[in-house]
C-alpha cells in the first residue's frame, strides 16, 4: 500500500534518478569507446605503433615543398645571356648564319626554328617555325647567301632545302643521299655544294650539288669516323675528319675560277697524337686547326702553309688534360678555345692554354655542338638531351 505523501516524494525523485543514470552511462561510454581515425594522435610517442619504428616525416610540411622546389632551380652562368627555346623535344642540330644574325635549330619534335639572335633576350621570343610532318631533322645548315636552309632527315636520309624569306619558307628541293645511317653534319661549300657526313657510315664523307647530284665520295681509310669539320672562305674550302687513327687528314675542296666544283684532294696530315682523335675544328679564316685526342691532349696547328709544295703544318702549342675531351671549338680571332669535358665547358685563352672560365652544369647535359659568332663576341652550345640552345658571351669581350 502506498500512502499519498510517499507517492509524491517518489514521483519527484524518479526524474532525478533517471537524469543521473543518463549522465553515468555517458561517462562510461566516453571512457571505453575506441578513438576514431580523425582523432588519431599526431605524436609518434602517443601512437600504439612499435616504439623502435622510425618517425615518419610530415607529408605536407612546408620544408619538404621548399626542398622539392630547390632541386629544380636552374643556376645561370654569368656568361649566359640568352636561351633559344620553344622546342618540345631534344635539339638535334644548330647552325648560325654567316653574319651571326639568324640561329637555326632542328629538333625531334619535327620542326625547324629560325631565331633572330638580337631578340633572344626578349621575354617573348619571336621565331619562324617550319613543320616537318613525317620525320625530324638531324642536322641543319644555312647557306652563305642566307637565302636557303638545308636539313638532313632522320629516316629517309634525305636533304631538304627550304627558301628563307619566301611565303611559308617554301620547300624548294628534296633529294635522297643513299646513306644508310643518320647524317650528323651538314655544311655548305660556297653556295652550290653540300658537305654530308655520318660518323656511322663507314669511313666516308660525301659532296652533293644543290640539285641532288652526288659529286664525290671520299674514303678516309681510318677505320672509324668520330666527327668532322668544314671551313669555307671565298678562296679556300677545307674538310678534316677525326677518326680512330692518331692522325688527322685535311682535304681541299677545289673549285674553278667561276665557282664550279672540280674535286677533293688530300693536302695535309696532322701527326703527333698518341691515340685516336675525337674532335677537330678550323679557325674561321682557315689558317688554324685544333685537334683533341683520347691521349688527353689538345693541339693547336698552323695550316697556313704552302701545301701545294708539300710544306707540313706547324704545331703552335699543346695542352695536357686530366680526362679525354669530347669536343673543341675555336673562336674566330683564335683567342679563346672551348673544350667540352663531360657536362662542362672549359674556356682557355690561347695560345698559352690559360683556363679563364668553366661552365659546369649550365649547358643542359653533355655538349655536342659549339658554334662561334663571326664577330667573336659569343658562342652557342647545344647538348645531347636538351630542348633548348644556350648562348654565352666571350669572356674576353664585353659587347655582342
Amino acid at each position: 500500500r502506498v500512502h499519498g505523501g510517499n507517492f509524491h516524494k517518489m514521483e519527484l525523485s524518479l526524474p532525478v534518478v533517471s537524469a543521473g543514470l543518463c549522465v553515468l552511462l555517458a561517462i562510461v561510454w566516453m571512457l571505453f569507446r575506441k578513438p576514431s581515425k580523425q582523432s588519431k594522435p599526431e605524436s609518434s610517442s602517443a601512437s600504439p605503433a612499435n616504439e623502435n619504428s622510425a618517425p615518419q616525416p610530415a607529408k605536407n610540411s612546408s620544408g619538404a615543398k621548399k626542398d622539392k622546389k630547390e632541386k629544380h632551380v636552374v643556376h645561370h652562368h654569368p656568361l649566359q645571356f640568352a636561351v633559344a627555346k620553344g622546342h618540345q623535344n631534344v635539339v638535334t642540330g644548330v647552325d648560325l648564319s654567316v653574319d651571326g644574325k639568324v640561329l637555326c635549330t632542328v629538333s625531334e619534335d619535327r620542326t625547324i626554328r629560325l631565331f633572330a639572335v638580337s631578340h633572344l633576350s626578349d621575354p617573348q621570343q619571336k621565331f619562324v617555325r617550319i613543320n616537318m610532318e613525317d620525320e625530324y631533322a638531324t642536322a641543319c645548315a644555312i647557306d652563305p647567301t642566307e637565302k636557303f636552309v638545308a636539313v638532313a632527315t632522320q629516316f629517309s636520309r634525305s636533304i631538304r632545302i627550304h627558301q628563307l624569306g619566301a611565303k611559308n619558307h617554301d620547300l624548294v628541293r628534296t633529294f635522297k643521299t643513299g646513306l644508310t645511317t643518320p647524317i650528323d653534319k651538314l655544311g655548305w661549300c660556297r653556295s652550290n655544294v653540300l658537305f654530308v657526313f655520318s660518323k656511322q657510315d663507314g669511313t666516308s664523307f660525301h659532296f652533293f650539288s644543290t640539285e641532288g647530284h652526288e659529286l664525290r665520295t671520299v674514303a678516309t681509310n681510318q677505320m672509324l669516323n668520330f666527327s668532322a669539320a668544314l671551313v669555307s672562305t671565298p678562296t679556300l674550302s677545307f674538310v678534316t675528319v677525326a677518326a680512330f687513327t692518331s692522325d688527322a687528314k685535311i682535304w681541299q675542296v677545289a673549285f674553278d675560277k667561276i665557282g664550279h666544283f672540280t674535286g677533293v684532294n688530300k693536302v695535309m696530315d696532322l701527326k703527333g697524337h698518341r691515340s685516336s682523335i675525337v674532335s677537330v675544328c678550323f679557325s674561321q679564316d682557315a689558317k688554324c686547326v685544333v685537334t683533341c685526342s683520347k691521349d688527353k691532349t689538345i693541339r693547336l696547328w698552323n695550316i697556313d702553309v704552302r701545301f701545294h709544295e708539300q710544306e707540313d703544318p706547324k704545331l703552335i702549342s699543346s695542352h695536357d688534360l686530366d680526362q679525354v675531351p669530347r669536343l673543341v671549338s675555336l673562336s674566330p680571332m683564335k683567342d679563346v678555345l672551348v673544350v667540352g669535358l663531360d657536362d662542362s665547358l672549359h674556356l682557355y685563352q690561347l695560345p698559352g692554354f690559360k683556363e679563364i672560365d668553366v661552365i659546369a652544369g649550365n649547358v643542359g647535359g653533355t655538349a655536342n655542338q659549339v658554334i662561334w659568332s663571326p664577330n667573336n663576341n659569343f658562342f652557342i652550345a647545344s647538348a645531347e638531351a636538351d630542348k633548348s640552345t644556350k648562348l654565352f658571351r666571350n669572356p674576353l669581350h664585353s659587347g655582342l
